[in-house]
C-alpha cells in the first residue's frame, strides 16, 4: 500500500481487528500489580497511608478493579495529608482553609470508592413501638403468673 493510504490495482487491504494483550501480572504497572509498593515505609505518613490502603482494602473485600484500587490509595493518601494537617492546625502551623479543603477532598474520595457517609439513624415506626410495649407487658404478665405459682 502506498504510504498515502490509497489503494493502487490488485492489492486488498485485510481487515484484521485489533486484539488486546492478555493482561497478566508482568505486563501491568508496579502500581497496578503492588499499590503499596511506592509509600515509603519508613516514616510515619508512609506507614499510615500503608495502614489506611490496607484495612480499606480489606474493608472492600479486596477488590480486584484498578479503578477502584487506585481511588483507594487516593483516598488513603488524602486521608493521612488531611490528618497531618488537622495536626498541624492544632500547632497553629496551617491555616483551617486547608483542613477544610483536604477534609473535603478526602470526604469526596470517600464517596468515590464507596464509604456513603451514614446518616442519622431511621426512628422506629408506630407499629414498632406498640409491637415492643406489647411484647413487654406479655413479659411482664408470664412473669407474674411464674411468681403466684411459687
Amino acid at each position: 500500500m502506498p504510504p498515502n493510504g490509497t489503494q493502487t490495482e490488485g492489492q486488498e487491504t485485510a481487515n484484521v481487528p485489533a486484539t488486546s494483550p492478555q493482561v497478566t501480572a508482568r505486563n501491568r504497572s508496579a502500581v497496578t500489580s503492588r499499590p503499596d509498593a511506592r509509600l515509603n515505609g519508613n516514616s510515619p505518613i508512609g506507614r499510615r497511608v500503608r495502614d489506611l490502603h490496607r484495612a480499606l482494602m480489606k474493608r472492600l473485600d479486596n477488590p480486584t478493579d484498578v479503578i477502584v484500587v487506585a481511588d483507594i490509595l487516593a483516598w488513603a493518601e488524602l486521608k493521612a495529608a488531611a490528618e497531618v494537617a488537622r495536626a498541624n492546625l492544632l500547632e497553629g502551623d496551617t491555616s483551617s482553609n486547608e483542613v477544610v479543603r483536604l477534609e473535603n477532598l478526602t470526604r469526596r474520595a470517600a464517596v468515590s470508592v464507596g464509604l456513603e457517609p451514614a446518616g442519622p439513624p431511621t426512628p422506629p415506626s408506630l407499629q414498632d413501638i406498640f409491637d415492643q410495649i406489647a411484647a413487654e407487658q406479655a413479659d411482664d404478665t408470664d412473669n407474674d403468673a411464674d411468681e403466684s405459682e411459687s
